[in-house]
């Protein structure tokens, strides 16, 4: 692996941390609609809200995918079922 390829991740990594460092004091009130939560980090809340956006994608992209592979398996002809005869086998000739 070039070293190209990692450069997108370090400068990620160095924004959330810089992120990170100059928000550290920073509190937040967050509201969920059934309860209110008070002084929390506003870091924690940001990833804490990535990491569910993250959960909830994966979730949400394995039900489609689901539903694509079923559909696919559905509209595949389906073969009549032969047993698979091995490829046949050739005696082995010493090299000339």
């Amino acid at each position: 692996m070039t070293w190209a390829r990692w450069v997108p991740l370090a400068v990620i990594i160095l924004l959330s941390g810089l992120f990170a460092y100059f928000n550290g004091g920073e509190r937040v009130s967050l509201s969920l609609g059934f309860a209110q939560f008070y002084r929390l980090s506003l870091v924690g809340v940001t990833f804490g809200a990535f990491i569910l956006g993250m959960i909830s994608m994966f979730l949400i992209g394995l039900r489609h995918d689901l539903r694509i592979r079923k559909h696919l398996r559905e509209r595949q002809p389906s073969a009549p079922e032969t047993p698979r005869q091995p490829p046949p086998v050739t005696e082995w000739t010493p090299p000339v």
